[in-house]
């Protein structure tokens, strides 16, 4: 079989200056290869930086309307090439490929989004308290801006910070996940072709965390936006402090659902199938910890199994699949050491519990969605993020003592509840500690037009999305003239 060799695009598309490169597996099936990829290292983004440097003020002195032009023209060619893009996406992510091709389509949502950002105004005027003053505030670019996005939703989340760091008038060196790599080349290829000049987006890939480290400490990058888990934002943030530039983190998660006993249990059932298991649970916004109020916990849970029995698992590029593989190796052993922990301290295995190894399964990182209950808080199961197709079922008596343990996490993402009383949705609403509240729907969901964003571990420095999604890419100004 051919192996298919990509580069790194620095102005143009060039090998790593080490001459280093990786294969990335296919999740479904280890005897396939998704391609070979540059395997770069700090002198790599030294020269997509420097790159940057060199493009970034031409690009800044262009209004708004014309760099928006860019990017609509861009979502108009990831629209074209969705269902191309969404079959490689869906081989290196191993997301079934209407999925894929669906984020491929939401990215450029988001790029159209930003696109019109530039008929918006850029700043306000005030009234001065100094006769003959007149003030107003204005926003500029940073300079060169680095992006580090994760494999989960590498169109989508991507589009966020490529897209408004270009849109702000910055230029944009990114390091994609090692694990999602070919995605970020078809989004750069687009906007290449949609017209972006050359040396705006570098597209930098690699396996090494000095690659991240390098484009955090490099002197030209003036911000970072990064996604993913808690531990590496957490050294990506300090390491942007140490410099004394602003840092922007999305992170982990734990998010909770809670289902009050007015509720619809049958799309409280739906709606945790779909938050816990959708992408093999590896969402950030994915729905871990279930709390149903004990007058209808048997109800729920059989209602929960029953949808769970339901799902087929298995290759992406099979006809039936809904769920696919965990991302890698690590990945997967460390979702079944997080169910073999729990179960070990006396949670009740409900369903699943391990990797699925009959075929069609037996050559990728399959994961069979897992169900457990009984889980007492002082376990780490309660407590930490498993990033992968696990969800704990816990009864609760009333929706004060839900959002107790819904807000006894380190974590702050997203949270639901399913409730007919506009009273209690208030109060949750109010009362938990999350950046996104969902009634009557999912843990997941995102739209390009609200802030996206998490508290406590889940997030730090200004919110993605939204009309502010711009304020973190820009320096704010106020200017003050005397007009007599």
């Amino acid at each position: 079989m051919t192996i298919v060799t990509f580069h790194n695009h620095v102005g143009g598309w060039v090998d790593a200056t080490g001459g280093g490169t990786y294969v990335r597996e296919n999740p479904s099936d280890t005897r396939r290869a998704v391609g070979t990829f540059a395997d770069s290292g700090p002198g790599d983004v030294a020269l997509a930086a420097r790159a940057g440097a060199a493009a970034q003020p031409e690009w800044a002195a262009r209004s708004g309307v014309d760099r928006g032009g860019v990017l609509a023209r861009t979502a108009a060619l990831l629209r074209e090439r969705s269902q191309s893009i969404g079959r490689e996406l869906s081989a290196e992510a191993g997301k079934p490929p209407a999925e894929a091709a669906g984020e491929v389509e939401r990215a450029a949502d988001v790029l159209d989004y930003f696109a019109a950002l530039g008929r918006q105004p850029v700043g306000s005027s005030y009234e001065s308290a100094r006769p003959g003053v007149e003030l107003r505030t204005l926003r500029s670019p940073r300079g060169v801006v680095g992006v580090i996005t994760p494999f989960n939703f590498p169109a989508f989340v991507s589009s966020f910070k490529v897209g408004a760091g270009l849109m702000a008038g910055n230029a944009v060196v990114w390091k994609p996940s090692p694990l999602t790599p070919l995605t970020g080349l078809r989004i750069v290829e687009a906007f290449l072709d949609a017209g972006l000049p050359a040396g705006l987006l570098s597209y930098v890939t690699g396996t090494s965390a000095a690659l991240g480290a390098a484009l955090v400490e490099d002197r030209r990058i003036a911000a970072v936006s990064f996604t993913g888990s808690t531990a590496v934002g957490r050294a990506v943030e300090a390491a942007a402090v140490a410099r004394g530039i602003p840092a922007q983190v999305e992170m982990g998660g734990h998010n909770a659902l809670v289902v009050l006993a007015d509720a619809d249990l049958d799309r409280a059932a739906a709606a945790v199938v779909d938050g816990a298991f959708g992408g093999a649970g590896q969402k950030c916004t994915a729905t871990g910890r279930v709390f149903v109020q004990a007058a209808v916990a048997e109800q729920l849970t059989a209602r929960v199994l029953e949808l769970t029995g339901r799902l087929r698992v298995g290759p992406v590029d099979g006809p039936d699949a809904q769920i696919g593989p965990l991302i890698g190796r690590q990945a997967l052993e460390a979702v079944v050491t997080a169910v073999d922990t729990a179960v070990g301290a006396g949670a009740e295995l409900l369903h699943g519990g391990g990797r699925l190894t009959v075929e069609p399964c037996g050559h990728g990182y399959f994961m069979a969605p897992t169900v457990l209950a009984g889980v007492r808080q002082d376990m780490a199961i309660a407590h930490e993020e498993v990033f992968g197709p696990v969800v704990t079922l816990t009864e609760v008596a009333d929706l004060e003592e839900a959002v107790v343990r819904v807000n006894d996490s380190e974590y702050g993402l997203s949270a639901g509840i399913f409730t007919t009383s506009l009273a209690a949705s208030e109060t949750f609403a109010r009362s938990v500690e999350a950046g996104t509240l969902n009634v009557n729907l999912p843990t997941t969901g995102v739209e390009p037009h609200v802030p996206f964003g998490g508290l406590k571990a889940s997030g730090s420095g200004p919110k993605e999305l939204g009309q502010g999604a711009l304020d973190f890419y820009t320096n704010q100004k106020t200017v003050a003239v005397f007009t007599r």
